[in-house]
């Protein structure tokens, strides 16, 4: 199945690292969102028909959870782990991700750039999309990262660990910055 794909339009966009480029398409998707217009309760309710867990919606109110009121463009890629860790078996970890995603010159997405870009994601039955931000300390003391999910309810928001060591399965797609 084939994604729809935002391709990078601006010219003082950064450039892509040249292998993540040509994977354009083969599990890299490009997103370019504009951000910093609303407050956390904007964020959510731009959301939409999404189903936002009660956890998920108290830890995008946690207070150590930024979020920015300058507008600005966020360039955000999704990658699926097949294509960050391509030598695998069937999982990566946390860890594995974001040095592989460092790798290619993406950045930790901030958690406005992850919940301005869900609505634009393609999400397939069964798919999830993980937030790559700095993971955010849970209500019981463990760092989460937010997951978009479809699932036969809809399209859900919900949390996950997101230790380093934490296991996924190397078919979730990752969202990142890219920053200028």
């Amino acid at each position: 199945m084939e994604r729809r794909v935002e391709h990078l339009s601006q010219p003082d966009e950064p450039q892509l690292h040249q292998s993540l480029e040509a994977l354009i398409g083969k599990g890299v998707e490009i997103h370019t969102p504009r951000v910093g217009i609303t407050d956390k309760a904007g964020l959510l309710a731009g959301l939409g028909n999404r189903r936002v867990t009660t956890y998920a919606r108290k830890l995008v109110n946690m207070p150590e959870v930024k979020i920015s009121t300058e507008p600005r463009d966020a360039t955000v890629v999704i990658v699926t782990g097949n294509i960050l860790v391509p030598d695998n078996d069937g999982y990566i970890t946390t860890e594995q991700a974001r040095q592989a995603a460092k790798n290619l010159g993406l950045s930790p997405i901030q958690v406005d750039e992850f919940l301005v870009t869900l609505p634009t994601v393609d999400h397939p039955r069964g798919d999830w999309v993980v937030g790559m931000h700095e993971p955010i300390m849970g209500l019981v003391d463990d760092p989460e990262l937010l997951i978009a999910e479809r699932s036969g309810g809809g399209l859900w928001l919900w949390s996950y660990l997101g230790r380093p060591g934490s296991w996924w399965l190397s078919d979730c797609r990752f969202a990142f910055s890219l920053r200028k």
